[in-house]
């Protein structure tokens, strides 16, 4: 008797070295990396390198890790939309003091600075012969491990 296929779901993959794989859960491989973080991978058979599986990442509560792979807007952001307010005698403040550091920063272009608090945030970008000044109201925010 032979099993045409079993319960088992599989995947595919392509490795760097342009194997195509497919594997199921008894070949994936996981390590800590970091305090909580498991590293899920799988073993390349011709060429033994790993291949990370980000898109399966979780930690040990079973929430999602966040990595540069599998970021995906706006699911993996936090939404400000209902933080504080910030006015705006506040927010031309930031983007007057903002100016004033970049003006007596050295460099003479390539720099920047942002302000962020509440619903707001001002970034003032210093280029060759301009300031490039952003107020965003409403913003998503999200964090990764490098």
């Amino acid at each position: 008797m032979k099993v045409i296929k079993s319960g088992k779901e599989t995947k595919n993959i392509t490795c760097q070295c342009e194997a195509y794989l497919e594997y199921d859960s008894d070949d994936i491989q996981s390590v800590m990396s970091g305090d909580y973080l498991y590293r899920k991978f799988i073993v390349c058979p011709e060429c033994d390198r790993s291949i990370t599986l980000y898109q399966n990442d979780v930690d040990e509560d079973g929430e999602k890790i966040i990595t540069i792979e599998n970021l995906v807007f706006p699911d993996d952001f936090f939404d400000n939309a209902n933080a504080k307010a910030v006015d705006d005698e506040r927010v031309n403040i930031w983007i007057k003091e903002g100016l004033s550091k970049l003006e007596a920063d050295e460099k003479e272009y390539g720099t920047f600075r942002f302000t962020y608090s509440g619903d707001t945030l001002m970034l003032a970008v210093k280029y060759e012969d301009e300031y490039l000044i952003f107020v965003a109201k409403d913003i998503y925010e999200t964090s990764i491990d490098r």
